[in-house]
């Protein structure tokens, strides 16, 4: 068989099987280019997010920076007082008996290789019983009102746990 012969029966196959070979092209490139050009998720973005936990620190961290930032109060320190600690609420199972006996059971989700954890279903966050607020500013009556105004709107306080002192 010549060349010739061999490439007019090429051309006569693939003017038959063209369209259908496009296609099959065709669509395999756009399932393997959804796949290349998707991004691809990474096991961290898949797992849930870590429930934030209260940070004591934190907040005093955010009320000194934005405190900081009100017009003449000038370098600024924070500390806040709470009852408790946070606390977190879990998902529970009760039954009651015939008897009028009750059980108790904590609802567990699995989390992979064995491990149960409780179902949080809230979280009790500490409640502020007092702030101290202690500026550069604070001889002034104005920044000593907008201080506290400021710290009782953030905290939920009453103005009657605020005190805001004079640096020295």
């Amino acid at each position: 068989m010549e060349k010739s012969d061999l490439l007019r029966l090429m051309g006569s196959k693939v003017s038959k099987y063209g369209p259908a070979v496009l296609a099959v092209a065709l669509g395999i490139l756009f399932i393997a280019g959804d796949r290349l050009w998707t991004k691809k998720e990474t096991p961290a973005e898949t797992e849930e997010p870590e429930a934030e936990t209260f940070s004591l620190e934190l907040q005093e961290e955010r009320l000194c920076e934005i405190l900081g930032a009100i017009e003449g109060v000038g370098r600024v320190r924070v500390r806040l007082e709470t009852a408790e600690t946070e606390e977190l609420v879990p998902a529970v199972n009760e039954k009651r008996g015939t008897a009028g006996d009750e059980t108790t059971t904590v609802v567990t989700i699995p989390r992979g290789s064995g491990r149960q954890e409780a179902l949080i279903i809230r979280t009790r966050y500490p409640e502020y019983t007092g702030c101290v607020v202690v500026c550069q500013g604070a001889d002034s009556d104005r920044v000593r009102l907008t201080v506290t105004q400021a710290v009782c709107a953030l905290t939920g306080l009453g103005s009657d746990r605020v005190t805001v002192a004079k640096m020295k």
